[in-house]
């Protein structure tokens, strides 16, 4: 299933992989998306402050994964 010489004990990818760059990217988006989630858990009624903090990672969630879709050919 997984071949060893590309994943070590903890499923990360080789730096040699292709996928390593992409992994990293995914888990720093998985990082700011459970950043927002601990951070709204916090609280029982809305507040514009903190929308505006959890928009904040949500943002940069996005922004990291914009990044690993495909190239448009498309103008």
């Amino acid at each position: 299933m997984n071949d060893p010489k590309s994943t070590n004990q903890n499923n990360i990818p080789d730096p040699v992989t292709d996928y390593y760059l992409t992994y990293h990217q995914l888990c720093k988006a998985k990082a700011h998306i459970e950043k927002a989630i601990r951070y709204v858990g916090q609280f029982e009624a809305a507040e514009t402050e903190i929308d505006e903090n959890v928009a904040t990672d949500v943002i940069r969630a996005i922004s990291l994964l914009q990044k690993l879709l495909p190239k448009s050919d498309a103008a």
